[in-house]
């Protein structure tokens, strides 16, 4: 019966889908799931700001909170000290399960698996990823970070001995935190060795691992070239390294502290153009502003990321832009061009690609 329901409720879904009026109002509700950014056009126009070049470019109310809903959480953060709740593991965790169990259905498709496999993950923050990914392969997880990263994130905090010993001793609070909630609600969690570690200059051994991987951290790299080049020497023969992240040529990929009020305003100015911005449109985070775009973000396009992981030796199992359709309709003409003058690797697939996913083997 409930099957015959399902056949019926389809046929006439499709149906209805089919009429011009019901297909043009479900394509709206989509496209503001998809994306609440909109035109140049349908925003208040606050003001200019001058290019060194001498063009004009129009600031957008709204623009930054459409992009970046929560950008003030990081300007402004009230509770970075605070140990998350139980509401907020809970969803961290789904994430975190839910990217393991992609990452293992990609590498099934490629006749691999993450089951009894020993496994570095770089950028592991709290550690959530590594305790369930441990849990899976039956093996202690390397997980590396580096806690410098946190603290020139914060408005006035210098990175030096007293900040690092703090925020260090931060992380393994929170993520002996993690683990005890983990252990308590879930028995697929595991051993993970947590170390300081920059992937761009490395100081763990040669062919330790047979998988490598991390979740939004490759656009924070410094060096992705050097990283890659790491990764390589760090995987066994057959070794494989997989990534998801957010590229700094997306819309969003200047994240909360260097989304612009116009679009990609991040890519379109170079670093005097963005400090000179900072300095006279947001003097309250100015500092934080110009830590996180000149330290926190590369500039590695989808044609520098081929370059880099071959010239270091790796072959290119897959990479997958997932593509947002709606932001190709935001690309004017200004942005792809003044893009394209700072980075000229840069094409319109890096614009509309908020996401990447990066499969590559060691031969």
């Amino acid at each position: 019966m409930k099957s015959r329901f399902l056949k019926i409720f389809r046929v006439i879904a499709i149906f209805l889908y089919r009429r011009p009026l019901v297909k043009r109002w479900y394509e709206s509700i989509i496209k503001s799931l998809l994306s609440p950014v909109k035109m140049r056009d349908s925003y208040k126009e606050t003001g200019l700001f001058k290019k060194d070049d001498g063009v004009n470019v129009t600031l957008l109310k709204g623009l930054r909170t459409d992009i970046k809903p929560n950008w003030e959480g990081m300007v402004h953060p009230t509770a970075s000290s605070k140990l998350p709740d139980e509401k907020g593991l809970s969803r961290k965790a789904k994430v975190c399960m839910k990217n393991v169990n992609e990452l293992e259905l990609l590498l099934g498709a490629y006749g691999m698996s993450l089951q009894g496999k020993s496994l570095l993950e770089v950028g592991c923050y709290d550690g959530i990823h590594a305790y369930q990914l441990s849990g899976l392969t039956g093996k202690v997880v390397i997980a590396s970070d580096i806690s410098s990263y946190y603290i020139v994130q914060q408005q006035g905090c210098k990175v030096d001995e007293p900040t690092l010993t703090n925020k260090q001793g931060h992380l393994d609070e929170l993520r002996n935190h993690c683990i005890s909630w983990l252990g308590a609600k879930n028995s697929h969690v595991g051993k993970v060795k947590f170390v300081e570690d920059d992937i761009s200059k490395t100081n763990l051994p040669g062919a330790c691992v047979d998988i490598i991987c991390s979740w939004e951290v490759m656009e924070h790299i410094s060096d992705p070239e050097e990283a890659l080049k790491n990764m390589y020497k760090l995987l066994k023969p057959g070794g494989v390294c997989f990534h998801e992240y957010n590229p700094f040529f997306s819309i969003d990929g200047g994240h909360s502290l260097c989304t612009l009020d116009f679009h990609w305003g991040h890519t379109r100015l170079t670093g005097s153009e963005f400090d000179r911005y900072v300095d006279s449109l947001r003097p309250e985070e100015n500092e934080i502003d110009k830590s996180f775009f000149h330290q926190s973000l590369n500039r590695m396009t989808l044609e520098l990321l081929k370059k880099y992981a071959t010239s270091a030796g790796f072959t290119v199992k897959t990479i997958i832009p997932w593509v947002n359709e709606y932001h190709a309709e935001l690309v004017e003409n200004d942005v792809l061009v003044q893009t394209k003058i700072i980075h000229p690797t840069a094409e319109m697939l890096d614009l509309i690609s908020p996401k990447i996913w990066l499969l590559l083997q060691k031969s």
